[in-house]
């Protein structure tokens, strides 16, 4: 047995809600609740992070945080940061690490 990984931005959420795809994201989970899918922090909004001001960088994970838990509630509790493209910085390190999660 294995066990994915998956960062779902908030938007994606967003999207899967506004489109009625309500039992697809029970199904996600689903199978974090079973432990076999881990959900990560991303942004909200697929922004290349290292390019932001520091203060976006935080928004943008705040917001997806937020509508992670809206969906996946006491389910979402990422230990790690997926940035988007997988876009990596100093300061993007730092913001992971005052959420105390580690970089993918």
């Amino acid at each position: 047995m294995g066990r994915v990984s998956l960062a779902a931005s908030g938007a994606a959420i967003a999207a899967a809600l506004r489109h009625g795809r309500v039992r697809f994201l029970e199904r996600i989970g689903t199978f974090a609740s079973a432990g076999r899918l881990e959900l990560l922090a991303t942004a909200a909004h697929g922004a290349l992070l290292p390019l932001l001001p520091e203060e976006e960088i935080s928004r943008q994970l705040d917001l997806s945080d937020a509508e992670n838990r809206s969906v996946f509630g006491d389910l979402y509790h990422p230990t790690a940061l997926f940035p988007p493209a997988l876009g990596f910085s100093q300061k993007v390190a730092e913001e992971a690490a005052r959420r105390g999660l580690d970089c993918v």
